[in-house]
């Protein structure tokens, strides 16, 4: 008789445990849903990150070949103040004796 009676009560349980057991996957559901929003998201803006960083450099190298310059600021100075003999269109030809002389010019 008694477990005639347990049989019973857990029938009568079962609409209880499917609804708990239906809430608890629908709280698992939206954890993985904000999980995946939030990774398209950061994989978004790596995404413009990179694109933006591809055309800075294109733009700027589009820039410097436009205007015929190469190099940082401080290069171009550099090089106009001391030029060296091996950036020297002069120095290119094995009889300038001056430049070969300063071959270990900076």
């Amino acid at each position: 008789m008694l477990s005639g009676i347990l049989i019973v009560r857990s029938f009568t349980m079962e609409e209880v445990e499917k609804n708990r057991f239906l809430k608890d996957v629908s709280e698992a559901n939206s954890v993985v849903i904000r999980g995946v929003a939030t990774d398209t998201g950061y994989g978004a803006a790596s995404n413009f990150v990179v694109a933006a960083a591809r055309l800075s450099a294109l733009a700027v190298g589009g820039y410097l070949a436009v205007t015929h310059t190469t190099g940082w600021p401080a290069a171009r100075r550099r090089s106009r103040s001391s030029p060296s003999c091996a950036t020297t269109a002069a120095c290119s030809s094995s009889a300038n004796a001056s430049c070969a002389s300063n071959s270990n010019a900076p």
